[in-house]
């Protein structure tokens, strides 16, 4: 087998294994959507703040941390919303 010919099957045997890996991460997302909420507790919204609850519907656990960010569906894009500091 030529070197050209192994080089393109190397080529096909990456672009393969990568549109695999990146389907089942696509899947994990989908279902992690479907699994997972976040809504705002009545009564908690305030100038200053509010409460956010986080359900789990699933048997996975999953973790969380405080890189968290707010965004507003404005015209049917979604926009960060700026943080605000004490």
């Amino acid at each position: 087998m030529s070197k050209q010919r192994k080089s393109i099957i190397k080529f096909l045997f990456i672009i393969f294994t990568a549109s695999i890996f990146l389907t089942a991460c696509s899947d994990s997302v989908k279902a992690i959507e479907k699994n997972v909420s976040l809504s705002v507790k009545e009564d908690t919204i305030s100038p200053t703040g509010l409460t956010l609850v986080m359900k789990n519907n699933s048997f996975n656990s999953y973790m969380y941390g405080e890189d968290y960010s707010l965004r507003k569906e404005i015209d049917g894009t979604w926009t960060d919303l700026p943080m605000i500091v004490d």
